[in-house]
């Protein structure tokens, strides 16, 4: 559901970190997609496929990605008399070529970028090693949004499994140390409540479809709304670089073979926003996000924080930031 809104109607500087860092990690992608929907849109769907490797790279291995996503609103009828009450899911599937994709799986960062988990390290023999997409990519969604009166409370979980391989930096398409899996759950909860017109941005999930097009704003147009947001998420993975097969198991954190147990990935973020909007075609957001990496710097996280690269075991588990973004959508 985040992912299919457009990023110009969104609440947020960015995407949650269960969306942007976990489930879908390259954001956008080229693709050809059908969708529709049953009577009075009780029921509406997409499907699609799509080069799976993200922007600037469309179809580099030539594999494709099936993606396909429904949901259901059993309360919707014609009038506006009941709420939008909506469940859906959604699914990814695909396939990465080894011999042919290059590229580094993508880091999980904050909204402002910085590497919260970075998939790469230097290892005991000094070689930078990288981690890359390799094989099956599998992702499922399950989605739910309540709106009511002048409120909305949304939410989503996820599943994803994602093959991995190792390789020393320089050597990608002759070499690969290890073959490995990326996998666990993400989510995000999210709450929000509306002053003045509601939901001006409108319904969430539709995706840029060219359903309606507004060459200039109709002179009637007056609505204006802020827009008060707060979200949750979080990610609960395991990293395993030698999961099926290759040289003996490495810390993705340290590089070395014997000391590093750990293999989990544990991230949350809790942000909190303010958005004007004048219809869509205008909108200032700000907004503050505290991330917290529990146990960095040890074998309990892979992840952690800037004050963890610089003091390791004893760094601060927390990071914030503040984020602000101005809009003009024509």
């Amino acid at each position: 559901m985040e992912n299919a809104t457009d990023a110009s109607l969104l609440p947020w500087a960015e995407r949650s970190l269960a969306v942007r860092g976990f489930a879908t990690p390259n954001g956008e992608d080229v693709g050809l997609a059908v969708w529709g929907a049953a009577p009075h849109r009780y029921v509406q769907y997409a499907v699609g496929v799509f080069g799976g490797d993200g922007p600037g790279r469309s179809g580099m291995d030539g594999q494709m990605d099936v993606i396909g996503r429904a949901f259901v609103r059993p309360l919707n009828t014609q009038g506006p008399d009941h709420p939008r009450v909506q469940v859906g899911a959604s699914v990814r599937y695909g396939q990465r070529d080894p011999k042919r994709v290059d590229y580094d799986l993508a880091p999980i960062t904050t909204g402002q970028g910085f590497a919260l988990w970075n998939p790469g390290y230097v290892d005991a023999l000094g070689r930078e090693t990288r981690v890359l997409p390799s094989g099956g990519d599998l992702a499922l969604g399950l989605e739910w949004r309540v709106p009511w009166g002048r409120y909305a409370l949304q939410g989503e979980v996820f599943y994803v499994s994602r093959d991995t391989r190792e390789s020393v930096r320089g050597a990608e398409s002759t070499n690969t140390e290890r073959l490995g899996t990326l996998s666990g759950g993400a989510g995000y909860l999210q709450a929000s409540a509306w002053i003045g017109d509601w939901f001006v941005t409108g319904e969430p999930g539709l995706g840029p479809r060219p359903t309606e097009v507004y060459l200039y704003l109709p002179p009637h147009s007056k609505r204006v709304g802020f827009e008060v947001a707060t979200r949750l998420s979080g990610i609960f993975a395991v990293y395993e670089g030698a999961s099926r097969g290759g040289e003996r198991r490495v810390c993705s954190r340290t590089g070395d073979g014997g000391s590093c147990a750990g293999t989990d990935l544990r991230l949350f973020e809790l942000s909190a926003s303010g958005t004007f909007w004048k219809e869509r075609a205008f909108r200032f957001t700000v907004e503050g996000s505290v991330y917290f990496t529990p146990g960095s710097g040890t074998d309990q996280n892979l992840a952690g924080t800037p004050e963890t690269l610089l003091h390791g075991a004893d760094g601060s588990e927390l990071v914030g930031e503040m984020s602000s973004r101005f809009g003009v959508t024509f």
